[in-house]
């Protein structure tokens, strides 16, 4: 994404050889250069800083009506309180709990460690599927369709 714009203007940094050597690892595991790495990673987290610090303005009005949300007591909520009782009637979950292999284990730690990417759509998840292993094509279909529903 990065390359494909033309760049006019030049940042330099500085690294201990430890830190350089995360960032070309990562940069390989993402098949990217490592300047196009560095710099999208960046921008991404520069993103992300700028938009927990947005604010919003709305209007006077909007925001009585808000604020009169806000106060009104919670209400019931029957699909949880359903659950709930399913949950306790029958002393289970109301669906499979499956043992993650070691795999899925191991990308859970990654995700949790903040090591994986993100997608802001099922599209973008399945390009870089594709861009990275085209041989799994039948499972990328498959984890489009069920990405799909999941994000719907």
């Amino acid at each position: 994404m990065t390359a494909a714009l033309s760049r006019s203007v030049r940042l330099s940094l500085s690294a201990t050889s430890k830190q350089a050597a995360v960032l070309r690892r990562a940069a390989e595991a993402a098949d990217k250069p490592l300047a196009d790495f560095i710099l999208d990673s960046a921008c991404q987290a520069a993103e992300k800083v700028l938009l927990d610090q947005r604010s919003f303005q709305v209007s006077e009005g909007r925001l009585v009506a808000l604020l009169e949300l806000l106060d009104r007591p919670a209400q019931d909520n029957v699909g949880l309180q359903d659950l709930q009782s399913r949950r306790a009637r029958e002393k289970a979950l109301p669906f499979d709990v499956l043992v993650p292999n070691e795999v899925t284990i191991a990308a859970m730690k990654k995700a949790r460690q903040g090591g994986l990417e993100s997608f802001d759509s099922t599209e973008g998840l399945m390009a870089n599927l594709k861009t990275k292993d085209r041989a799994h094509g039948l499972i990328a279909r498959r984890l489009q369709t069920e990405g799909q529903r999941l994000f719907r």
